[in-house]
């Protein structure tokens, strides 16, 4: 069982993470206001709507390991964002299952 905390405004986010039976959502944070001390989880899957304004080794620091959900599966961005020690990338597009 991976434990999720989610950093997104979404509910839909936290919807599909509540229908797979391999994660667990651990909580909910606001994703333009992340504090260490309220970090808990295996993983932050965070959303990120203008990839132009994360500071990514900022997120990478985090205490956690980070994930970040994008918009677009730009190549350029997802290699600057794991170059910067973010541990993964997916596309909204992807299904629960991925």
């Amino acid at each position: 069982m991976i434990r999720v905390l989610v950093g997104s405004r979404s509910s839909e986010l936290e919807n599909a993470i509540r229908s797979s039976a391999s994660i667990e959502l651990v909580g909910r944070v606001d994703p333009s206001h992340l504090s260490s001390s309220e970090l808990s989880g295996d993983v932050l899957l965070i959303e990120v709507e203008d990839p132009n304004e994360h500071d990514w080794r900022a997120l990478a620091e985090l205490p956690i390991p980070v994930v970040v959900l994008l918009d677009s599966a730009d190549s350029a961005l997802i290699s600057s964002a794991l170059r910067s020690g973010i541990r993964g990338a997916i596309s909204w597009d992807a299904t629960p299952q991925e």
